[in-house]
């Protein structure tokens, strides 16, 4: 069994010889201790990867670790700040508009994000997931987003 698979069959909840684990860094860990883990936790085929630009740090860290489980890139969007109208700036106001968001769904992210998850998926044969926290689920709510986006990460090609 590779790693996705150890993953596979622990989401079915079989038994399997080795449990799968995914221990991914805060910000503070990377910078304390990212390049230490790249150096005590070398991997060639990763080095190579990362110094391609093929990947980037977490990355690096995460496959060099051992993680059976890695995040792909995937396009997204966040609020515009620079270009918030004033309301949003008044805690006691309720907005009648919504804010501006900068969107990054371009079909050269999308092809980023799909060879991404092609080289973690064949290359390292990790399983593939995309991180969403809170705030992007209450981003999406709003915006409607989360159903297209959750339907073309559940693409079965890009497992």
């Amino acid at each position: 069994m590779n790693k996705r698979d150890y993953v596979k069959a622990a989401l079915r909840h079989e038994e399997t010889e080795k449990v799968p684990y995914c221990i991914r860094l805060t910000s503070e860990a990377m910078n304390l201790y990212g390049d230490r883990l790249l150096e005590d936790f070398c991997n060639n085929d990763v080095q190579d990867d990362f110094k391609a630009g093929l990947i980037d740090k977490n990355k690096a860290i995460q496959l060099s670790i051992g993680n059976f489980m890695c995040e792909t890139d995937f396009p997204w969007w966040n609020w515009d700040h620079g270009n918030m109208p004033e309301v949003y700036g008044a805690p006691l106001e309720t907005p009648d508009i919504m804010p501006p968001i900068i969107r990054w769904d371009t079909e050269e992210n999308f092809n980023r994000m799909e060879m991404s998850s092609k080289l973690l998926s064949e290359r390292y044969e990790v399983y593939t997931a995309a991180l969403i926290w809170g705030s992007h689920w209450e981003k999406a709510y709003f915006t409607r987003g989360i159903e297209n986006f959750l339907a073309l990460n559940c693409n079965s090609k890009l497992q």
